[in-house]
């Protein structure tokens, strides 16, 4: 017997069951929605003097506002794309599904410990780094998994150490996301970010 998806239905049921043990184990749906930034960038992907020249700014009065709006557009963003702008590190505990696990906030440079447990484990141990491999964004066990093994990935991710890294049309994108705060500040105004993020989202999915 199989089910409309392809599958036989024992995978089917079997699908199923996982996912419904996801959903129900908040604790688990915790760590896996919410990434742990261990390190933040060493800079911005946008310097203080490109915005500054986008805004069309010419005095210094603003420089630590302006500064500030830099980081929450540059934070707002990579939430919204869920992506990393400059390199920074990441720490994901998550469940493998069938021995690999997508890791969020990518591009994915490099993987710096990958540790596992067992379900009733309090505490994790350390894999050799022989026994994973980082095929893109995601990381592949090369020996399947005990069930409900829980896995601790620390990764460093971003396009690069400098600001020229990051793609042009994000670049571009975060200076228009800083401009419309700057316009708004001072107002209860929330900013729209569809019209400025629709065009990297579609091309992100």
């Amino acid at each position: 017997m199989w089910c409309h998806a392809g599958w036989p239905s024992i995978m089917c049921v079997t699908a199923w069951r996982a996912l419904s043990h996801l959903l129900f184990n908040s604790r688990l749906m915790t760590l896996i929605l919410n990434p742990h930034r261990l390190v933040q960038p060493a800079l911005e992907p946008v310097s203080l003097a490109e915005a500054k020249l986008f805004l069309r700014v010419e005095h210094d009065v603003e420089d630590t506002l302006i500064a500030t709006l830099i980081t929450t557009a540059r934070e707002a963003a990579e939430r919204l794309l869920g992506m990393s702008c400059i390199v920074q590190r990441w720490q994901w505990e998550s469940v493998p599904f069938c021995g690999t696990l997508t890791l969020p906030f990518g591009p994915v440079r490099s993987i710096v410990e990958v540790a596992q447990r067992q379900r009733e484990a309090t505490s994790y141990s350390v894999l050799d780094s022989g026994a994973y491999a980082l095929r893109g964004d995601t990381l592949v066990l090369q020996a399947a998994p005990q069930t409900g093994t829980q896995l601790r990935v620390i990764y460093e991710a971003g396009f690069g150490d400098e600001a020229i890294d990051v793609p042009a049309t994000i670049r571009h994108a975060l200076m228009r996301h800083i401009a419309a705060l700057y316009d708004s500040r001072g107002t209860a105004g929330v900013v729209d970010l569809h019209p400025i993020y629709a065009e990297l989202r579609e091309v992100r999915i």
